[in-house]
């Protein structure tokens, strides 16, 4: 059972749980757009290494960690 599940895990089995994690992080970043927000703040969260993070965000965002926070910031700025 736990090697079907780390086959899964190293086969993107875990998908779903990356999407959570980077959806509390979107939620996390949505929530402090006037606060100083590190990409590192943002992997520890998650569990990840720094490395590990910058991919799984921008797999699942399409931009990376801080050019992402950029852009929601001068977004909110704009509609604020």
């Amino acid at each position: 059972m736990i090697w079907t599940q780390l086959q899964n895990e190293m086969e993107g089995g875990s998908k779903v749980d990356n999407r959570e994690i980077i959806q509390r992080s979107l939620d996390y970043i949505e929530d402090n757009l006037q606060s100083e927000i590190t990409a590192g703040e943002l992997a520890e969260q998650a569990g990840f290494s720094l490395f590990h993070y910058y991919r799984l965000f921008q797999q699942a965002t399409g931009f990376p960690v801080m050019q992402y926070i950029q852009r929601r910031r001068l977004l909110h700025g704009v509609y604020a």
